[in-house]
């Protein structure tokens, strides 16, 4: 159905010019204008726009029949070929390098499992979020967890923004100083507690050692300026995805850890033994979406993991 033949059937639905206008988003003389021009075309009016409700011509009563058919048509063509891949539509392949994507991927996982048994998923979160995204644009990959995107290739849909928090034992030499702005864990996962325990200045950090995310990974991107002020720890893991060896490392009094906050929730607060702090400073936010390709028909499979994420996370929206 072109523009013209879906305004046609709004003002046939709605008995009106304006309310069709309304509901389709466009102008009113837009609108109309379209329609005139097709009448135009077809060398007969549609619409007696003399009267109200709007009603139709007898020629433009034949026009709606005809239309009313042809969009029935359209119909059933979408559903057979959508039937055609009804096979496939059970299956998905998900992507995901970042801590969201091992927060999500198990849960939507297992309410997948409850709701639609038959449903097979691939899980890959073995490489970087730039091969993963070639692997998307490539069609290996349905949907890639992602705290970022290029737009002019990819769709999102976004499901919660979070901050980035320092965690460290509390008897790691020097942080006993900072006591005054330390939170639980409790408060930093609701985000109930004073503005005043915000921490804004770089240099309370300074004496303390930091283990420091990947160089391209996107909490670097964002809190580099952060990071630069603070001494690197002395143990470094290297070529790691998330951030499971440095929260260790922190466990045993190594260092500090600047993590989002799902990593905290994914962690239990051992015995009460750490501090954490919010950073009120810049950038310390990031966006957790599920990236798809642009222009993508959406499989059924596709659209029921985007329905579960959105549904299970909806409280995290301001994370």
């Amino acid at each position: 159905m072109n523009k013209a033949e879906e305004y046609v059937y709004k003002v046939c639905q709605t008995k009106s010019f304006s309310a069709a206008a309304k509901e389709l988003y466009v102008s009113q003389p837009a609108l109309s204008k379209t329609i005139k021009k097709l009448e135009t075309e077809l060398g007969y009016e549609i619409f007696n726009r003399n009267r109200y409700p709007v009603t139709l011509t007898p020629e433009g009563e034949v026009y709606a029949e005809y239309l009313e058919e042809a969009i029935t048509l359209e119909n059933n063509l979408t559903n057979r070929i959508a039937s055609m891949h009804e096979k496939n539509s059970k299956k998905l392949t998900v992507g995901g390098s970042n801590s969201a994507a091992y927060h999500i991927i198990p849960k939507v996982c297992g309410e997948l499992n409850r709701r639609f048994r038959k449903m097979e998923m691939t899980i890959d979160i073995g490489e970087t979020t730039r091969f993963l995204f070639d692997k998307l644009e490539q069609g290996a990959l349905d949907i890639v967890i992602a705290t970022n995107c290029d737009f002019s290739k990819f769709d999102a849909v976004k499901l919660w923004n979070e901050k980035y928090v320092v965690v460290v034992k509390k008897d790691y030499p020097g942080i006993e100083k900072l006591s005054k702005y330390a939170l639980t864990r409790d408060e930093i996962l609701s985000g109930n507690f004073s503005s005043d325990k915000e921490i804004t200045d770089y240099k309370l950090f300074k004496d303390i050692e930091f283990y420091r995310p990947g160089i391209n990974s996107n909490g670097w991107k964002n809190m580099s300026g952060f990071m630069s002020q603070c001494k690197p720890a002395s143990f470094r893991p290297v070529n790691f995805h998330r951030m499971d060896m440095h929260y260790k490392l922190m466990l045993e009094g190594l260092g500090a850890l600047i993590a989002p906050r799902v990593v905290i929730s994914e962690n239990a607060d051992d015995k009460n033994e750490l501090y954490y702090f919010s950073l009120g400073i810049e950038n310390n936010i990031r966006q957790i979406m599920l990236v798809y390709k642009k222009d993508r028909q959406l499989t059924k499979s596709m659209q029921n993991f985007i329905s579960v994420a959105k549904e299970l996370f909806a409280d995290l929206t301001t994370f």
